[in-house]
């Protein structure tokens, strides 16, 4: 009796504690363009010989947020900010498509206006590439649900 009670528990345990934290993204195409909540998943960055490093960042747990009224939210700024987006093809590179402005500054001294090469895939991934960057400097996104 103790084996099949200490197997339950088992069970029950492996089970909710198996939740896949994929469980927080979107999926499919229900939600399309920038508009929405998107967490950071990980960083692309090149050593300038080519070589892309990738750097999982899911448990920074960093957000950044766009509404449909051209207002923008993120986890490093401690004020709202303001953002225009304008959709374009991973392949086309010239010319910033994002422009995000926040009023304040955050503690790592970040600007408080960029430029991006941004793009969105599959409607669920969003990477955003610094304008300034002469290699690689992406961080990647996921929609998160709603």
């Amino acid at each position: 009796m103790s084996k099949r009670l200490f197997l339950y528990v088992f069970f029950v345990l492996a089970v909710s504690c198996s939740k896949e934290s994929s469980d927080e993204y979107a999926a499919g195409d229900n939600q399309k363009g920038i508009v929405g909540k998107w967490k950071l998943v990980e960083t692309r960055t090149s050593d300038g010989t080519g070589k892309i490093h990738v750097v999982d960042k899911t448990s920074e747990n960093r957000t950044i947020s766009f509404d449909s009224k051209g207002k923008t939210t993120d986890d490093r700024f401690f004020c709202g900010g303001e953002y225009t987006f304008a959709p374009k093809e991973p392949s086309e590179i010239n010319g910033a498509n994002l422009v995000i402005s926040f009023g304040c500054r955050n503690m790592d001294i970040a600007p408080t206006s960029a430029r991006y090469h941004a793009f969105i895939k599959d409607n669920n991934h969003l990477t955003i590439n610094d304008e300034n960057c002469d290699e690689s400097c992406a961080e990647v996104y996921r929609r998160l649900k709603e």
